[in-house]
């Protein structure tokens, strides 16, 4: 799990002064966003079925474009960094 990720639902769970003892920053506030925002998208597809009951991506990627560009840009990044 992404640090930003974890982040984000110990921030949720607690607190930002709880976790960082300070107010958070605009930039860390985005990358957690992103993250969360990421890893929802990332399950909606893996979770998404079409009318006979099939994991269908393409059909995913037509109905929540948005979407699927925020996967398809995170695993571009990924891959970036192998």
């Amino acid at each position: 799990m992404p640090m930003e990720l974890e982040a984000a639902n110990m921030v949720d769970k607690f607190g930002a002064q709880a976790v960082y003892g300070r107010i958070l920053g605009v930039s860390e506030m985005r990358r957690m966003n992103l993250a969360q925002k990421i890893h929802q998208a990332y399950y909606a597809r893996k979770n998404y079925k079409d009318a006979e009951g099939v994991n269908n991506w393409a059909e995913f990627a037509e109905k929540y474009p948005a979407m699927n560009d925020q996967l398809n840009n995170a695993m571009t990044e990924a891959e970036d960094y192998d």
